[in-house]
């Protein structure tokens, strides 16, 4: 898993984006990393990489959520997508998806201007959508704690989201700061 790990941060640096994946990983593998970025070319807007199992979720900006079959770290293979719609505007028009988080059974995507969709990941290889919550700014950040999802959501500072039912996350509070909030983190269960 570790190597896994590893080629999965080397492919996204050689796919030109700046995502900050994981941590503590070296760089070994960099050959097979370039020729898998090579073969999976689409992942040239790689934002964020989430692992469940066997699967490797990418959000790859405009392109949605790529997923990766990664058991055999010489065939990676994709096996699903992701595609981020406004559906509940206009079906055609997709839309950013910067970040990726699997929790349990369940993924959720920030969509940089159109708030968090949560989607089922039974099936890695057909995700289904869930739910959708619009939020107050745009969302460059999440973090999933238990039944809370918490957002960075630029100007609009933080929100907090009670994500206890899956089918229907409601907005609980929010705190404004001042600047314009990309990044949260996490430690422990809070």
């Amino acid at each position: 898993m570790k190597r896994i790990i590893r080629i999965l941060l080397a492919v996204t640096l050689f796919s030109f984006s700046s995502i900050p994946v994981i941590a503590n990983t070296s760089l070994q593998d960099t050959t097979l990393a370039k020729s898998i970025a090579e073969q999976f070319w689409t992942l040239n807007w790689a934002q964020s990489v989430a692992i469940h199992g066997k699967y490797a979720f990418v959000a790859n900006g405009w392109e949605g959520v790529r997923v990766f079959d990664v058991a055999n770290a010489k065939k990676i293979k994709v096996v699903g997508s992701i595609l981020s719609e406004k559906g509940y505007r206009l079906s055609y028009q997709r839309v950013f998806s910067n970040k990726v988080v699997v929790s349990g059974n369940n993924a959720y995507i920030c969509q940089l201007d159109y708030g968090i969709s949560v989607y089922d990941i039974k099936n890695p290889k057909l995700p289904k959508l869930l739910a959708h919550l619009n939020s107050k700014g745009q969302v460059f950040d999440l973090v999933v704690r238990s039944k809370y999802a918490f957002l960075a959501s630029g100007t609009a500072g933080i929100e907090a989201v009670d994500i206890s039912d899956r089918t229907n996350p409601r907005k609980l509070d929010s705190l404004l700061l001042p600047g314009d909030v990309r990044a949260i983190k996490a430690q422990g269960d809070y």
